[in-house]
């Protein structure tokens, strides 16, 4: 065997890992900080915290006085990044496809301690 041959013998080793790799690290949910929170993403999340760890886009809209699309844009976008889960909802009181629950084990405590601060102002409203 070649030289050539057992480096692109490796290569194609090397990227199979990489292919597994993310396929854990996607099951598990698993994703590196490149992407970071933004206020608004805070405030969404911060919501769900207040509402119990549980919320809905339409909630989030009300609370943040935006559109119900774009509510649920920050929901699903905080679920990308692993913060929360989405689940068909079973509620019939709750007029929405989906609910997102909050994931604690995914969230570092400095993110827990803004949490806190910031969804005590949307315990009240």
């Amino acid at each position: 065997m070649s030289s050539n041959e057992l480096l692109l013998k490796i290569l194609e080793k090397l990227e199979n890992l990489e292919k597994r790799i993310d396929n854990l690290e996607k099951i598990i949910g698993y994703k590196e900080k490149k992407e970071r929170l933004t206020p608004a993403l805070l405030k969404a999340l911060a919501i769900v915290k207040a509402s119990g760890g549980k919320s809905d886009p339409r909630t989030v809209s009300q609370k943040l006085t935006i559109p119900v699309n774009i509510a649920s844009s920050y929901l699903n976008k905080l679920t990308e990044m692993g913060y929360l889960s989405k689940k068909p909802n079973v509620d019939p009181r709750i007029k929405a496809r989906y609910v997102f629950e909050i994931n604690e084990a995914n969230i570092d405590q400095d993110t827990k301690n803004m949490l806190s601060e910031i969804s005590k102002e949307y315990e009240s409203k």
